[in-house]
């Protein structure tokens, strides 16, 4: 076994132990799906999933099998612009209208003994009624027009100064009501307000998303140090 097909192996092995995964509605079995939209690959494709990195290792990421994901070509290029929190909700997002690497969900059923998969777009005109805001905002995700959270977060930053700064009676007052007190808070408000209705399947991947994004290096020693 090469060691690119082991390191694999391993990544599989340690999400399958991780119970919150199973949020994501994708089966990991061996190498065989990506973790974004479910392609799946048979045993004879195996490097046709390639290990990813979630916190990227010229920003202080680690090598640990904790720090990696399985994607496909087409996610993984897709994730090389998403960091922190973008990542993770991207990877919801595409998890949630992606199923088995198309934006058009399968069904499948067993035809003379051979498992075979079915477009069935009434599953996914369901999700787009149901969720209009969060498919769109995918979409934008997918296109490199969401601007990042850290950028997000600076400039919130800055209009939180400009309006202290302005003299006005009750800006301090404003400011303290309506502004996400730490980075953590705003986090938490991205992910509610980009997910909408789906924010409730999905919180508590998110909260371990942004838990590894706010600190990564400390989350990491403290959860993972035996991988």
């Amino acid at each position: 076994m090469s060691k690119k097909t082991a390191q694999k192996n391993r990544i599989s092995v340690f999400w399958e132990h991780n119970p919150f995964w199973k949020v994501l509605d994708k089966s990991i079995d061996g190498e065989g799906y990506c973790y974004a939209c479910g392609a799946r690959f048979g045993k004879e494709t195996p490097f046709h999933l390639e290990a990813a990195h979630i916190h990227p290792l010229r920003n202080g990421g680690t090598s640990s099998y904790a720090n990696h994901h399985l994607l496909c070509k087409i996610c993984h290029a897709e994730s090389e612009a998403l960091e922190g929190v973008d990542y993770w909700l991207w990877l919801c997002l595409k998890s949630h209208f992606y199923d088995l690497g198309s934006i058009v969900p399968f069904d499948t059923e067993t035809v003379n003994g051979v498992e075979k998969a079915f477009y069935n777009e009434s599953d996914l005109e369901f999700k787009f009624k149901e969720h209009p805001l969060p498919f769109a905002r995918l979409m934008r995700y997918r296109d490199g027009r969401v601007p990042h959270y850290v950028s997000m977060w600076y400039d919130l930053q800055k209009d939180k100064e400009r309006l202290l700064s302005s003299g006005e009676e009750g800006m301090d007052k404003y400011v303290e009501n309506f502004f996400p007190k730490t980075k953590r808070d705003f986090a938490e408000h991205l992910c509610r307000a980009v997910m909408g209705e789906l924010y409730p399947k999905y919180e508590e991947i998110l909260q371990f998303g942004v838990a590894i994004s706010e600190d990564v290096e400390k989350f990491y020693n403290d959860k993972y140090e035996n991988i």
